[in-house]
């Protein structure tokens, strides 16, 4: 279980003043629960992320994972308990092969064939394409997107977090014809209760029955991006 207390971030602008990023931020995320968290860019989701991650030092509150205080820790003992984060840009390595580069993330030596396979076949990938194939800028953006999926998935992660990928998801105010089948009707949530500069979230009990992106109110300015909290995502 993640728990989050009363976690803020701050940084000095130009003229030295405090910026509240993060502002007294509560939340509790059980077991098998993928968590969406929307809102208009700026609004601290990437930065909750990265602050679960340890990519930046909260200036105040807990964040605790199976009870354990792990605000303190760095990236790579977060790693070790099982905490991965999934960049928004991904990241290249020429000279570097798909297959070793899921060795790399799985923490096994030895890591099988069959198993590299596995992980590629999982994000849609057909493994005989990419395995030996190099992560460099000959890849487009969805298939390394693709790649560093399968990477984060190799060393069999218990949480999962990080910002959404790809272009801004439209707002309420774009035309209906630019979003998805299953974009539903203009959906409002308990945004009173959340702290975080006005971002939304939904749950869902499992990634099965993952949320989809609800409308957003009409006086949220463009672009609109999320982030993603998966427990458990075995």
């Amino acid at each position: 279980m993640l728990e989050i207390r009363h976690l803020s971030y701050q940084v000095s602008d130009e003229s030295g003043e405090e910026l509240g990023i993060l502002n007294d931020v509560s939340l509790t995320i059980a077991e098998h629960k993928f968590v969406v968290i929307t809102g208009p860019n700026g609004g601290g989701k990437t930065t909750l992320a990265k602050a679960i991650m340890g990519l930046v030092t909260p200036t105040g509150g807990q964040i605790l994972w199976n009870g354990e205080d792990i605000t303190s820790l760095n990236i790579t003992q977060r790693a070790r308990k099982g905490i991965s984060y999934g960049f928004q840009q991904p990241p290249r390595f020429k000279g570097l092969r798909v297959r070793d580069l899921l060795e790399l993330a799985s923490g096994r030596e030895g890591l099988t064939h069959d198993e590299e396979c596995q992980y590629l076949t999982r994000v849609g990938l057909c493994a005989a394409d990419y395995i030996d194939r190099e992560v460099d800028a000959s890849l487009s953006g969805g298939e390394v997107k693709r790649i560093e999926i399968a990477t984060i998935l190799a060393p069999r992660p218990a949480l999962i977090c990080g910002p959404s990928p790809g272009s801004p998801t439209p707002s309420a105010s774009s035309t209906t014809s630019r979003r998805p089948p299953w974009w539903s009707s203009p959906t409002r949530s308990a945004s009173s209760t959340w702290p975080m500069r006005s971002s939304w979230w939904t749950t869902a009990s499992s990634p099965s029955t993952a949320p989809r992106p609800r409308s957003f109110p009409r006086s949220w300015p463009t672009p609109c991006r999320a982030a993603v909290i998966c427990t458990r995502a075995d």
